[in-house]
């Protein structure tokens, strides 16, 4: 799906919040919850970056996406666009799939110059699953 594109240090992407803790709703079984690794990708040519989510999933209900947001990181958060595709609608009990973003280069610039992105990701319960910050020297 990805193999025009080059991998990129993790570390210009920061993983902030990941998976759903017990304090968020009480534990139906050890084990429950979504494990979800984040890979960073740039094109060759540097025009485009990919974030892809290996999402496992280890709680009963299945595991669905319900919104993602991409945004500036600054107060007001103007949304920006993006594409995105997911390798299956629902991730069943014990599943792993991946969804995949990919971001223009031209998406980080602003009046201002380049600025960071946040991507948050959003699971079928409203809960915010994922929040990856990217910065602009992604592209760069």
């Amino acid at each position: 799906m990805l193999d025009f594109l080059s991998r990129r240090s993790v570390l210009l992407a920061v993983l902030v919040a990941s998976v759903a803790s017990a304090k968020d709703r009480e534990p139906q079984d050890e084990g429950e919850g979504t494990e979800i690794q984040v890979f960073v990708y740039t094109s060759k040519s540097r025009d485009k970056a990919a974030v892809v989510l290996s999402v496992q999933n280890h709680d009963r209900v299945p595991w669905s996406l319900l919104e993602a947001r991409l945004r500036t990181a600054t107060d007001e958060g103007k949304k920006k666009p993006f594409a995105m595709k997911t390798s299956e609608a629902f991730f069943p009990e014990g599943a792993r799939g991946r969804v995949a973003f990919v971001i223009d280069a031209h998406v980080f610039d602003a009046s201002g110059g380049p600025e960071r992105l946040v991507l948050e990701i959003f699971r079928q319960d409203g809960l915010k699953e994922a929040f990856v910050e990217l910065d602009p020297s992604l592209l760069r």
